[in-house]
């Protein structure tokens, strides 16, 4: 009896302790960073909303899906937990509003320095678009690569877990 409490209190305070030593990321924090991603997708349809009036229809529908896309893999990591699958097509969906942000401000400076360099004014409100796009650009672009970093310390964990298993 007295062999089995210490054999006890190892397996219910060491297990934890070794977790916690992991780098693999909690359902807490992957979850949190995908809300941070939502909430960065949310003022890209802003921006979007905003530069409506100087880019194609074609730009802001396209900005429009690809936001879409965005908030459904959220909804569904908060939904069902993280999975490296997940995670991998969430970085891919705020790739495209970052692509489709950047693309969008550079097609509102080019028109803005083509009108400049013709003598006519330059609309302020296409300036204050084209400033808005980037800055949801580079947000996105974070939030993106800090999913990026956890998700491979996700996959790295699991890859342990199988090798150990496999022994």
């Amino acid at each position: 009896m007295k062999n089995i409490i210490p054999l006890i209190l190892i397996l219910l305070v060491g297990v934890p302790c070794s977790a916690q030593d992991s780098d693999q990321p909690t359902k807490q924090e992957i979850v949190s960073l995908a809300h941070k991603a939502d909430e960065a997708v949310s003022r890209f349809e802003e921006a979007n909303k905003s530069a409506d009036p100087f880019i194609p229809d074609s730009a802001v529908k396209k900005g429009a899906n690809a936001a879409l896309t965005a908030h459904q893999l959220v909804g569904a990591i908060t939904k069902n937990g993280p999975s490296a699958f997940a995670l991998v097509s969430l970085i891919i969906a705020l790739n495209d509003v970052t692509v489709n942000a950047a693309n969008d401000a550079q097609l509102i400076s080019r028109k803005a320095m083509t009108a400049a360099t013709a003598g006519q004014t330059v609309s302020l409100n296409a300036l204050a678009a084209a400033d808005l796009l980037s800055a949801v650009q580079s947000s996105c672009k974070d939030i993106s690569e800090q999913i990026g970093r956890a998700t491979l310390r996700l996959i790295k964990a699991e890859e342990s877990l199988m090798r150990n298993a496999a022994k």
